[in-house]
């Protein structure tokens, strides 16, 4: 299988960015918690899934998901149209993936 990947810049203002938006919460479980403007707090379970309209991360934001532990991951899928702009920070003290099928 191959993957192609354009070779096309987009630049989008900072200011238009924000933190993930629209979370279901399709497998475990997960509490999502806008600390502040620049900042969303994610506890989720073991193994956990949720699908979000967007996923972007802004400059300064920083979107923190807090697990069971180290071996715990959390599946998170792009559903909306748009592709994933990822400048500011994630952290997690598990395993995070991140699925857009629109691109990053």
């Amino acid at each position: 299988m191959r993957f192609f990947i354009p070779l096309i810049s987009i630049v989008i203002p900072c200011s238009l960015l924000s933190l993930p938006k629209d979370p279901f919460v399709i497998e475990g479980t997960a509490e999502i918690t806008k600390k502040n403007e620049n900042q969303l707090l994610i506890r989720t379970s073991n193994k956990s899934i949720i699908h979000w309209n967007e996923f972007d991360v802004g400059e300064g934001e920083l979107t923190k998901f807090h697990q069971p532990d180290h071996n715990s991951f959390c599946l998170n899928r792009v559903v909306e149209a748009n592709p994933t702009n990822i400048l500011g920070n994630i952290q997690s003290n598990g395993k995070i993936y991140l699925i857009n099928s629109k691109g990053f």
